[in-house]
């Protein structure tokens, strides 16, 4: 699946609208449909003022609805379009960017009746974050 949308960002170089039909070679969907699923979840690819997302649909819907998101948010944002891999062949990573998408990803992927039940709970519900973050804190301080 492939989803596209326009970018507003004026400094984006103008790219030919029209690309060239692109094939992953039979070794490539093998590796990351058999061999290693998890290598490759999402990109936003820019070309011009268009972003393109690409993801892996060998995931589950529920992750690949996630991985779309996340991508989109980037773009939702106006996060800048940055290589996503250096010259040694290594990912190039904003971790606070990267954070912010997974942030908002989630936020917008929480179902209606879940996030009514949230507004309903008030501040019972900040209680409850709370409380499960703590313990889940102190859970992973214990085992190290």
């Amino acid at each position: 699946m492939i989803v596209t949308s326009r970018s507003r960002d004026p400094t984006c170089s103008r790219v030919p609208d029209t690309l060239p039909p692109r094939t992953l070679t039979p070794n490539a969907i093998q590796h990351l449909s058999v061999q290693d699923t998890s290598a490759f979840s999402a990109v936003t690819v820019f070309r011009g003022t268009k972003r393109t997302i690409v993801h892996n649909d060998m995931h589950s819907h529920q992750r690949q609805a996630n991985d779309i998101c996340h991508e989109a948010v980037h773009g939702l944002l106006m996060h800048p379009a940055t290589p996503a891999i250096d010259a040694r062949g290594c990912r190039i990573w904003n971790e606070d960017l990267e954070n912010e998408a997974k942030w908002l990803a989630g936020v917008l992927l929480v179902p209606e009746q879940a996030a009514v039940r949230i507004v309903r709970l008030g501040s019972h519900w900040k209680t409850l974050r709370n409380s499960t973050e703590s313990a889940s804190n102190s859970c992973a301080g214990a085992s190290t």
